[in-house]
């Protein structure tokens, strides 16, 4: 009666927890399933009260009969075994989310039980992406980016094959692009980095750099000045703020001496030598050089200065500037004298005079002449006491000559001729050549120094008796006087008179130079004088002779500067 009894709620109990009773009955006696005997049958769990060979279950005392009320639970006494009743098939793959397919799962019993979880709907396909699940073979991941237009990263879109929104990844963009950089989603941009991060990437603090930006596009960029007195690649190395040891004295004012700059330029970490001030001065603390007087601070040292190359050095206008070592010098130019720094006109003088006579020669020549370097105006008198006769050309101390006039106190008699000549002088004679050989001729060379030498400013004035070059009757006379009219006041006045052989006396306020006479029967005589011209512009040109002759006379004025 016990048996029974148990057996009745057994199975009573096992109603509240399984749904049919293939989970409480079984076939294999002594066979163990997931903490599970079978006995008798029926499937009792191993840490039960054991059941009694003979079918009777043995407890420590009598149960009772009595009614069990059901409690829709499975029994949880220690004496009475748990029966589990397996889930079914539509509920093992609902709670495994499986939707279509078969495989084998466990169930809530712990068993591992077969599975078919259904088929799938067109166009769904079962296992597609997830095993056991209805999925949709849709349509390429990059055919759907393109249409969406998306070149990157995770977009939603729908799937014109499985008619359902899909999330796709449109793939990474390559560098330098990043997607979504420019601010438009799924889009590959790159955004190029500023001049800073430009300028910073490249290491460049200075200077303008021209590169490839972070974008591969080619850019150039001023990457910054640099602080005085470090100079953009003057350490060397380009685009990079430093100083350069063979400029930074120049740049600092520093003229001589070391100086230590390495605060202001810190890749100039020993002293740097600025030069040397040179023999003619001294470097003062300040790395200045203290030049001597005379010599000023140039080219890295201490340099004579050209006292000439500014306003002649002071000298005076007429004077010439040499520049010496420290110093300088003023000398007056020719035709001036003075200290240099005051120069005054020198008067025009007659510094030397040759002569010389021939008789029946082609030529007349005179002595030989001592001349300087200083230049001069050289006058060449020469009378032929002849029939026509004149001088064809004249040669001598290296100069050009040139003629300046003739006369002749009558027609086929005395004849007086005036070349001339300037410039610096060598020593020599000078020769007169003649268009024949005449009966007498004579040479008077003057040097001028000083003076107006300029070609034409000399006053030439031609006289003889006559009044008339070369023409009138024979009208000898003892004296001759007339006036001319001077440039200016002061100048050199030189008369030449040319005679038939016969004395001259200069007249009031001439000064007799020189007289020359040619020995021949029929002789010329040349005499000069000088003076210097009247305050009033006027002078009386006047002499006398011996006797009665004829005669010729020119006169040359010669101005002060």
């Amino acid at each position: 009666m016990k048996r029974v009894l148990y057996l009745l709620a057994t199975i009573t109990l096992g109603a509240c927890s399984f749904d049919t009773p293939a989970g409480i009955t079984c076939d294999s006696e002594g066979e163990v399933v997931n903490g599970r005997i079978c006995q008798d049958g029926l499937w009792i769990r191993t840490d039960e009260p054991d059941m009694a060979t003979d079918g009777d279950v043995t407890t420590d005392q009598d149960v009772p009969d009595q009614e069990i009320p059901d409690q829709g639970q499975p029994d949880q006494s220690e004496d009475m075994p748990d029966l589990c009743v397996p889930e079914t098939q539509e509920e093992l793959c609902g709670r495994l989310e499986f939707n279509c397919g078969e495989t084998t799962a466990e169930n809530n019993c712990g068993e591992t039980v077969p599975i078919d979880c259904g088929t799938c709907d067109d166009p769904l396909v079962c296992g597609i992406n997830s095993p056991n699940v209805c999925g949709c073979s849709g349509t390429d991941e990059a055919a759907l980016c393109a249409t969406a237009g998306a070149e990157c990263g995770m977009i939603e879109v729908m799937d014109p094959n499985c008619g359902v929104m899909r999330m796709i990844s449109c793939g990474p963009c390559e560098d330098p692009e990043s997607c979504g950089a420019a601010g438009q989603n799924n889009q590959c941009a790159c955004v190029s980095e500023s001049q800073e991060e430009f300028c910073t990437r490249l290491g460049a603090a200075c200077g303008s750099v021209t590169a490839m930006d972070n974008c591969n596009i080619q850019r150039t960029y001023n990457c910054g000045d640099c602080t005085d007195p470090t100079t953009c690649g003057g350490g060397g190395t380009p685009n990079q703020c430093g100083c350069s040891e063979a400029t930074i004295c120049d740049e600092l004012g520093y003229e001589c001496g070391t100086r230590d700059i390495s605060l202001l330029c810190p890749n100039l970490t020993n002293d740097v030598a600025c030069g040397s001030c040179g023999a003619n001065g001294n470097c003062d603390a300040g790395n200045l050089c203290v030049c001597d007087t005379g010599y000023t601070f140039q080219n890295d040292s201490c340099q004579d200065i050209n006292e000439c190359s500014t306003n002649n050095g002071g000298c005076d206008a007429n004077a010439t500037c040499a520049n010496t070592d420290g110093s300088f010098m003023c000398s007056c130019n020719a035709g001036f004298t003075g200290d240099g720094f005051t120069c005054n006109p020198t008067a025009p003088t007659i510094t030397q005079t040759v002569e010389g006579s021939s008789a029946l020669n082609d030529s007349v020549t005179t002595g030989s002449m001592t001349n300087n370097s200083d230049p001069a105006l050289f006058l060449a008198f020469i009378s032929i006491a002849t029939d026509s006769r004149e001088v064809t050309g004249v040669q001598g101390l290296g100069l050009t000559w040139s003629q300046v006039g003739e006369i002749c106190s009558r027609h086929d008699q005395q004849t007086l001729a005036l070349w001339s000549a300037r410039g610096v002088a060598q020593t020599g004679t000078v020769t007169a050549n003649l268009s024949d050989d005449p009966f007498a001729s004579t040479i008077t060379v003057v040097r001028v120094d000083g003076g107006d030498q300029t070609p034409g400013s000399a006053g030439v004035i031609l006289r003889n008796q006559n009044g008339t070059n070369c023409g009138g009757g024979n009208n000898p006379e003892s004296t001759y006087s007339f006036d001319v009219t001077s440039p200016d006041a002061n100048a050199l006045a030189v008369s030449v008179t040319s005679s038939l052989g016969v004395s001259h006396t200069p007249g009031s306020g001439w000064t007799a130079h020189s007289d020359v006479t040619s020995f021949s029967s029929r002789s010329s005589a040349q005499a000069v004088m000088t003076r210097t011209t009247d305050a009033s512009g006027t002078t009386t040109v006047s002499g006398s002779f011996g006797r009665s002759t004829l005669w010729a006379n020119i006169t040359v004025l010669v101005p002060r500067p």
